[in-house]
């Protein structure tokens, strides 16, 4: 199977079986690799190698997943098992090979990546921001995994960690990984070749000794009510996939239960799902994104045209390649106390010397790349401490966009979502989040319930509230960015305004609904208009990462199609506040964003 993966290699008894998927960037889980992987085992064996090492030949990939096409080819619940059975045989052949196996991990491992990975005796990974985990069956496309994960995590790391990671989706770095007990150990870049091959001597001279699967202890009783509880309390569209895929975590760490047939079913049952649908539609709108932020670009070539030897180009690069406790999530630097990461980055322009009031973690960019930035009233030159996480806007004058561009390039490899925007007075990011919160700040002025907001937004199926993800924010900065009409004089708390995820009780709020949705498309539809931000798929981006627009919808630009803004309207649009007047071009013209 040459066209799948590089012929295997025998070394001092250590056989390397190379996964390199032909014409792609990156490997990826077809019939074809799962029957080379079958058949390279089988001549391992039978070649007198003492230890197995499962690597890649791909830059910053290991294996990512194949849920996506898994999905959109099901049609009834038995097809996840009929169409996964030849991978499936491939994982159970390196599970159960006469002989240690390694999995050196060196590039982003998703997915059935992680899966894979977890049938080998032994995981080392290269310490490196291009090295990550994450499980996205659940976080990107809304089914149960089905290559084993829902046994094999919550049985070697524990329930409570196993479900961090599995359901609620955080995304580990090699060194975290290593704590959570995922990996063995994590080796410097550096000479993660030499070390990889020390570490497989010692495993086929026996002289590193474990059980052949490390088991976790079972979890308390107290553990498992609370994060049933936290599930329970999930929105509708979500509840149900995330409780299935948790029996089948209890169960086998409680009872030690393998249950393939019942995850094959889960999996089958929850891809058929129209949340599902809707959350494997977003995962193009992303695609999408990345390549209008980059269009007309090669991130490889931006960087060596425009950064290399460059200010901003060694602090980018020591920034991204820095490894830090928590890993790579965020982008920035701590403070001297190791706490305040920065949550959200944003390039909008340069400073010769950082101002004398900013805050101890701000970040600061000292090289033109960007050239002038336009002027943004009140808000922070590069950083602001807003709960985005996950993504980056780079802010330029059009006639800058070309750098902005190579940032995006360059930033791409840190695991970000990274949004090009040429904003008229506010940063994109601002925007968004104030068209979030200006209807719940309204509807608590007016003496509304806040957990009749809490209510709504559940309802709407949102998981995490502003209330909580503002919460850092200092005051004068808050009302700068939700209310600046009200920053120069006494203002209330406007953070004591909005809902919070601990709000119980409440119930949803159908005008509150309906002015949250209308203000959102507002933006949307400014931003467009304005050219801050080029393309719909930028402002669903946005949407997503910032304020969590539920995935079960999609998208912003997807769920707010013409038809349904003329149902949250209401009879007298003379009422309409004046900021929504672009809410009735949107329907008189009748066209949809994604046409």
């Amino acid at each position: 199977m040459r066209n799948q993966a590089r012929l295997r290699e025998l070394r001092d008894g250590v056989c390397y079986l190379t996964l390199d998927t032909p014409n792609s960037s990156v490997n990826v889980l077809n019939d074809a690799l799962a029957r080379w992987l079958h058949e390279e085992i089988d001549a391992a064996e039978a070649a007198g190698a003492r230890v197995i090492v499962l690597e890649s030949g791909k830059p910053g990939s290991f294996l990512n997943g194949v849920g996506l096409m898994l999905a959109g080819s099901v049609r009834e619940p038995a097809d996840a098992a009929r169409l996964t059975a030849k991978a499936r045989a491939a994982y159970e052949r390196l599970e159960h090979s006469s002989l240690p196996t390694v999995a050196a991990i060196r590039g982003n491992c998703y997915g059935c990546g992680v899966e894979l990975t977890l049938r080998c005796r032994y995981r080392v990974c290269a310490d490196d921001f291009d090295t990550h985990f994450y499980m996205t069956e659940l976080s990107e496309y809304l089914f149960t995994p089905i290559f084993g994960a829902t046994h094999a995590l919550p049985r070697l790391i524990g329930l409570e960690p196993a479900t961090r990671f599995l359901i609620w989706g955080e995304r580990w770095s090699a060194q975290q990984a290593e704590r959570e007990g995922l990996v063995d150990t994590c080796f410097d870049v550096a000479d993660f070749a030499a070390r990889v091959h020390e570490f497989a001597l010692s495993v086929a001279d026996r002289r590193r000794e474990r059980a052949p699967r490390a088991t976790a202890a079972a979890p308390s009783v107290e553990t498992v009510a609370e994060l049933r509880e936290r599930i329970a309390q999930l929105p509708a569209m979500y509840r149900e996939v995330y409780a299935t895929t948790f029996d089948l975590m209890e169960r086998a760490a409680c009872a030690g239960i393998r249950a393939p047939e019942a995850e094959q079913l889960a999996a089958g049952n929850s891809s058929m799902k129209a949340e599902s649908r809707a959350a494997r539609q977003f995962f193009f709108i992303r695609r999408l994104a990345h390549e209008v932020s980059q269009r007309g670009f090669d991130a490889a070539e931006a960087w060596q045209a425009e950064f290399d030897g460059s200010v901003a180009a060694q602090w980018l690069k020591s920034e991204l390649e820095a490894r830090q406790p928590s890993g790579l999530e965020w982008v920035g630097r701590r403070n001297a106390s190791g706490a305040g990461r920065v949550r959200a980055l944003r390039f909008v322009g340069y400073a010769d010397t950082p101002r004398s009031d900013a805050r101890e973690n701000t970040v600061w960019i000292r090289d033109r790349v960007l050239g002038r930035a336009p002027e943004l009233t009140g808000t922070p030159l590069v950083y602001a401490p807003f709960r985005a996480e996950g993504v980056i806007e780079i802010a330029c004058r059009p006639e800058h966009i070309a750098s902005a561009r190579a940032i995006c390039g360059c930033l791409t490899r840190a695991r970000f979502a990274t949004v090009v925007s040429t904003p008229v007075a506010r940063l994109a990011i601002d925007e968004l989040i104030r068209a979030f919160c200006r209807p719940l700040i309204e509807h608590a002025l007016g003496r509304g319930s806040k957990s009749d907001a809490a209510k709504t937004l559940h309802e709407l199926g949102f998981l995490r509230f502003p209330g909580d993800w503002l919460s850092g924010v200092e005051k004068p900065a808050l009302a700068a960015l939700l209310a600046p009409e009200r920053a120069a004089g006494a203002d209330p708390d406007l953070l004591a305004l909005l809902p919070r995820q601990n709000c119980s009780g409440g119930r949803a709020d159908l005008e509150l609904r309906d002015a949250l949705l209308l203000s959102l498309l507002s933006f949307a539809i400014s931003s467009l208009d304005e050219r801050s931000l080029a393309h719909p798929s930028l402002v669903d981006l946005l949407a997503r990462e910032v304020i969590g627009f539920p995935l079960g919808h999609c998208s912003l630009c997807r769920y707010m199609t013409v038809d349904r803004v003329k149902s949250l309207l209401p009879r007298d649009r003379r009422g309409l506040a004046p900021e929504l007047g672009n809410v009735i071009d949107f329907v008189e013209q009748g066209r949809d964003f994604y046409l």
